[in-house]
């Protein structure tokens, strides 16, 4: 800094955040003012337009009034007259502040820093500044030597004013600066409290028990507790890197690197810069890509760089909300409609922003050339991938449809192994040869004419129709409706779908590639005229548009819209969002209506509050509010806590047998009976992975086992599967506590699947691999019944995955035998809610164990998404659960998949009797495909198994071709008929049909049943209701009001 005697260095944190968040500690701002305080008492802060959220919020959070200066529009940076103004406006304040960003994060245009510090000083003010993305790129100097400077005569830069009181900034952006603190350079005499921000080690002198004394060095007072030395020393080494390159060459690499950007987003129409271009600027660009009325989702773009070129860039608002806001020319009725519609629809995909890359001085020209021609190829023929992407509505991010779910680059740090030979030491260095310029220009040549080929290949098979069509899927998860429909800014997949058509591919050679070209005609592209603004001429249609375009903009919409023709319907409706059509006006009013009525936002509201940014001045900080604070404290009285330590503690016994509420035993009581899950002499094990499912359904079934009439033993398994991240050990000491006979299975079952795994997830083979411990367990203990604590959130999750994305109609058993007939396996808690089992963990204070199994980082979120869809319909209709329970019960029977199986089995029947007779070149038709297969009495009286009926149905086919089918069904044909034909013994004939049809119809009214039918039925009946399937001979014959029949046998 030059003046060392009057500047303090101070390493604070995570980055920029740390340091503001310090520097507002150390002024004492977190503190609240006292009630009554003046308004004109007030501290005052004023920030700039372009501010980052790091130096936004904290003085937001304090107890200081902030002030936006506005920009110029002449030079895109601060308005000093404006800044003149509210600083005489404030000019009785007591602490004024001026703390603004040197360069913008999203636009690298440069602030005038040294005059806008003369201006504070001279009207009393402090004068802070954010250098987090200036400080790589420029020369920081907190006391510039300089000379006195009237370029400007209404704002002269007077040497002893331009001096800095702070600055600070995060060195991960420097070359070299990864896993580095936040620094803050501020002036000594403002660390003026006698106590530190952050109390503790490291910044006392002297402690006694009665009292203590703080160090009097300031630097080492505030900075409390162990020291990152090596991050520290990290930070002087990338400083120094930055101090040994030459300032004049940095400032020669920046300006070829803006000339040829210049020239690259004049000649490509569908490139939007945002900011203005003739600002002076770093080298940063914040883009759009245009496509027809809307723009590719700044994801999209993202993604695309990074998958076809290997270039890392950045799309979003880069936490400069307000700042991106303007930019995109979003006016605030619609922020907040989109605000809204991120709140309750959740359509993160709708959240505005762009993509952002830079070109520093670090790189070469034939880098630098090879950035701007992948930019231009994305801009151009980046929307052809479009519909080979996938999005996430959840989280807004996109990937290739290859990579949606799977990360098979990922590698988890628990597999490191130091205990293998050679895992420890220092590599050799590698003796390859540096490429030089021309290889780099070969290697980048290639990658641009392999992506131009690809993109000319997707069209043509487009053309063809040869085109896959699953990309399309993904709009399905991106589909918006009412309000956020109308906000749509960025272009769906399916829309991009068709359109090579318009345009016939070709395959002449690319477009002349930057880095191909020889230094003068680099200079020479470079020596173009000025940056260009968005030309009057071309159009932007959609909610988002560059803040330059003005408002001439509106009428080239209208114009644009008319013109623009779409061959597959008509044009989607665009409009600016600064002239929204006055239906979307009326949506936008009723929803803020409904808002204010307390209906349909309760989740995002109060998930996420809002905070005003200018409140009243008595209002404490978010974390000195009474409710807030009051939610901060332990559960437990810290006066008791200490009571403890000095009492003796009474002998340890067995903890407390908790018993979850009347409404979830009554659900678990209705299952079990419903489903005939406990019997008498049982052997019960409880499958405890020591979650809020597993604990709660332990503590329902201790307490059913102390009233219930039968007998029956509870006991509990754990499976380990010997996973850091996952530790349920203590459960082997809280379930002897408990008194309950417990097993604790360790096995490495996620080591094992490192190497055993064969193309199957690792949650699917975890999965096997755990139950069949806990069948093992069962076996060896002989125990009968295995009890597992899916509830009915999960048995619903299931059906809708299973209908989704398997294409069947399944869910969770309630009770079922597994394959080996030897042990059962009961879910008590189907009929019981997650929230309920939260709730009762929660209030009873269990020890849940989280499992945090890296594997749940590979799974596909398909379960997460339909958790959320399901939590969005029954905020709109709450009574859906009741009524997917209802629905679910039959699928909640092990018996009614093989009927399924049966149809299946028909259709595909079907279809192998026509590949068949395809294959064997015959004419004619092939057999008639029947119904659905059902068996049908006979004469007799006895039921026709399925070698009797699927012949009739159309099912085998006749004969020779019979064979050839059923060989064409695959080897699991035999074992199908075989389970059907059991299941086909207990179905109804038409007798015993018509005897239930007749007992429903006697429901409805009084007239006696037939007694000559109803004794025919009898003997059907009775063997039905005798056969090993129970649950379907009371499904059949349960009591449908008795008394109703002449011969009383019927109840």
């Amino acid at each position: 800094t030059g003046r060392a005697a009057e500047d303090v260095v101070l390493f604070i944190g995570s980055g920029t955040t740390a340091a503001v968040v310090k520097l507002v500690q150390v002024l004492g701002l977190h503190v609240p003012l006292p009630p009554g305080t003046p308004e004109n008492q007030r501290p005052v802060v004023f920030v700039g337009p372009l501010e980052h959220h790091s130096n936004l919020l904290p003085w937001r959070e304090s107890c200081a009034r902030v002030v936006t200066i506005r920009e110029d529009p002449k030079t895109a940076t601060l308005d000093l007259e404006h800044l003149q103004e509210e600083l005489v406006r404030y000019a009785s304040s007591p602490l004024k502040i001026g703390s603004f960003c040197a360069a913008s994060n999203v636009t690298g245009i440069l602030e005038q820093v040294d005059q806008v510090s003369s201006l504070l000083h001279a009207n009393g003010a402090f004068s802070f500044w954010d250098f987090a993305t200036a400080a790589p790129y420029v020369k920081v100097d907190l006391n510039p030597p300089g000379k006195l400077s009237t370029e400007d005569q209404a704002f002269p830069v007077h040497p002893k004013l331009a001096y800095k009181d702070a600055i600070f900034f995060s060195p991960h952006k420097f070359a070299g600066g990864v896993n580095t603190p936040g620094v803050l350079v501020i002036k000594k005499r403002l660390l003026a409290n006698r106590v530190p921000t952050a109390p503790g080690g490291g910044t006392v002198f002297y402690v006694t028990d009665s009292a203590h004394r703080y160090l009097s060095n300031r630097e080492d007072r505030e900075e409390g507790g162990t020291p990152d030395v090596v991050g520290a020393v990290r930070v002087g080494l990338a400083m120094r890197m930055k101090q040994l390159v030459s300032r004049d060459a940095v400032d020669a690499a920046h300006k070829q690197s803006l000339s040829l950007a210049r020239e690259v987003f004049a000649s490509t129409p569908n490139l939007i810069l945002l900011g203005d271009p003739e600002a002076e600027r770093l080298p940063i660009f914040s883009f759009l890509v245009r496509w027809r009325d809307r723009f590719l989702h700044f994801n999209f773009v993202c993604a695309l760089l990074n998958d076809l070129f290997g270039i890392q860039s950045r799309g979003g608002c880069q936490c400069a909300g307000p700042y991106s806001q303007r930019l995109l020319g979003l006016d605030p009725t619609s922020s907040g409609a989109l605000e809204e519609c991120l709140l309750e629809d959740r359509a993160e995909l709708l959240r505005p922003g762009y993509s952002r890359l830079s070109l520093p001085y670090t790189l070469s020209l034939t880098e630098v050339c090879f950035v701007l021609d992948a930019l231009r190829f994305i801009a151009t023929r980046g929307w052809v991938f479009l519909p080979h992407y996938r999005f996430d509505h959840l989280t807004g991010e996109c990937r290739h449809r290859s990579r949606a779910t799977r990360f098979p680059e990922r590698k988890w740090l628990s597999h490191f192994r130091l205990d293998q030979p050679g895992a420890v030491g220092t590599a050799a260095p590698s003796k390859g040869v540096v490429p030089t310029e021309e290889d780099l220009a070969g290697e980048f040549r290639e990658v641009l004419h392999k992506a131009y080929a690809t993109a000319d290949d997707l069209q043509a098979a487009e053309l063809k129709g040869e085109a896959s069509r699953g990309g399309i899927k993904a709009d399905q998860a991106m589909s918006l409706e009412g309000l956020a429909a109308s906000m749509r800014w960025f272009v769906y997949p399916s829309e991009a779908m068709g359109q090579s058509g318009l345009s016939k591919p070709t395959r002449s050679s690319p477009p002349a590639f930057l880095v191909d070209a020889s230094p003068d005609e680099l200079d020479e592209k470079a020596s173009k005229g000025p940056w260009p603004r968005v030309a009057k001429d071309e159009g932007v249609l959609g909610p988002v548009r560059p803040s330059k375009a003005g408002a001439e903009l509106n009428a080239i919409w209208e114009q644009s819209q008319a013109a623009h023709v779409e061959v597959h319907g008509p044009p989607p409706v665009a409009v600016p969002i600064s002239s929204a059509r006055e239906e979307d006006r009326e949506v936008i009013d009723e929803v803020k209506h409904s808002l204010k009525q307390g209906h349909g936002a309760k989740s995002g509201q109060t998930k996420y509050p809002k905070r005003e940014a200018d409140r009243a001045a008595p209002e404490a900080p978010l974390y000195m509010q009474p409710q807030v604070l009051k939610k901060m404290k332990p559960s437990e009285d810290p006066a008791a806590i200490l009571s403890t330590l000095s009492t003796p503690a009474p002998s340890a016994g067995k903890p407390k047998r908790v018993v979850p509420s009347k409404k979830v035993m009554r659900a678990i009581g209705e299952a079990i009976q419903d489903w005939k899950m406990i019997e008498d002499g049982d052997r019960l094990v409880v499958g405890l992975s020591g979650g809020k499912d597993s604990l709660t359904l332990l503590f329902a079934l201790l307490d059913i086992q102390r009233r219930a009439p039968v007998k029956f033993t509870v006991s509990a398994a754990t499976v380990n599967p010997m996973t850091p991240s996952f530790d349920p050990s203590p459960m082997i000491d809280y379930m002897k506590q408990l008194g309950v006979t417990y097993h604790y299975l360790s096995n490495p079952i996620v080591e094992r699947a490192t190497s055993e795994l064969r193309g199957d997830s690792i949650c699917a083979y975890c999965s096997r691999m755990k139950r069949g411990l806990l069948y093992q367990c069962c076996r060896e203990f002989k125990y009968n019944k295995l009890v597992l604590g899916q509830h009915l959130d999960d048995l619903a999750e299931s059906f809708i995955m299973s209908m989704l994305h398997n294409g069947q109609v399944r869910t969770m058993k309630a009770n079922y035998k597994i394959e080996a007939g030897d042990v059962s396996v009961i879910r008590p808690l189907a009929y019981v809610r997650e929230h309920q089992t939260k709730e009762f963990a929660k209030s009873a204070q269990l020890p849940i164990i989280n499992e945090n199994c890296p594997a749940c980082f590979e799974q596909p979120k398909e379960r997460h998404r339909v958790k959320k869809m399901l939590a969005r319909e029954e905020a709109l209709a709450p009574g859906i659960f009741g009524n997917m329970r209802r629905a679910l019960v039959p699928f909640m029977e092990d018996g009614i998949y093989p009927f399924q199986e049966l149809v299946q089995g028909a259709v595909a029947g079907n279809r192998g009797a026509r590949k068949a007779l395809k294959a064997k070149g015959k004419k004619g038709k092939a057999p008639a495909p029947g119904p659905t297969a059902q068996a049908t009495g006979s004469s007799g009286g006895q039921l026709q198994t399925l070698e009797a009926v699927a012949p009739a149905q159309g099912l085998l086919g006749q004969g020779e071709d019979a064979a050839e089918v059923e060989d064409g069904l695959g080897t699991g044909r035999k074992n199908l008929v075989a389970r059907l034909n059991n299941v086909l013994r207990f179905l109804p004939t038409p007798v015993l049909r018509a005897h239930l049809e007749a007992r429903d119809s006697s429901l409805q009214s009084p007239t006696p049943m037939d007694q000559d039918a109803c004794a025919e039925a009898q003997p059907e009946m009775a063997s039905l209701a005798s056969s090993p399937s129970t649950s379907w001979g009371q499904a059949l014959l349960g009591s449908t009001g008795g008394g109703m029949c002449k011969t009383g046998k019927c109840e």
